[in-house]
């Protein structure tokens, strides 16, 4: 067993050689990490809702977000002309930040414990501005063209 002497004395080079094992952990280390769907096509199938929206308030609540949307368009699961989606608070537990007054085209699910949408960093809920651009928009599109 350890003096209390000894102990106050290896005490520091712990808690030391701690703070630098967890200062050189990189932001990706601690990040979230999932899948990411190839396309808008194969995330669109594994997606309950998917709709074009525009954000009219961002509220954080304790460990999530609730993003109100008013929907210029949907793809997939709804019709209502305004939605409330679910993410998490932070990127870390893969939670999405959308900026109130931004549009957005989110990919979402359905939870099933609580029976809301639900949209992840895993998901590919992404900036109206970065799904025209990389072409999201224009596929889904094509695929609700007969």
């Amino acid at each position: 067993m350890l003096s209390l002497k000894t102990f106050l004395q290896r005490t520091p080079n712990f808690c030391m050689a701690a703070m630098i094992t967890l200062g050189s952990l990189s932001a990706e280390a601690l990040a979230c990490r999932c899948r990411m769907e190839k396309s808008a096509t194969e995330a669109l199938g594994n997606s309950d809702a998917v709709f074009l929206g525009l954000v009219t308030r961002n509220e954080l609540d304790k460990s999530e977000r609730m993003i109100t949307m008013k929907v210029k368009r949907w793809v997939k699961g709804g019709d209502s002309p305004e939605v409330a989606v679910y993410t998490y608070a932070s990127s870390a537990s893969c939670g999405v930040n959308l900026t109130k007054g931004e549009s957005y085209l989110v990919y979402a699910k359905k939870d099933p414990k609580k029976k809301n949408l639900r949209t992840t960093g895993c998901d590919r809920t992404r900036s109206q501005k970065r799904a025209e651009a990389e072409g999201d928009l224009k596929e889904l599109e094509e695929k609700k063209s007969p």
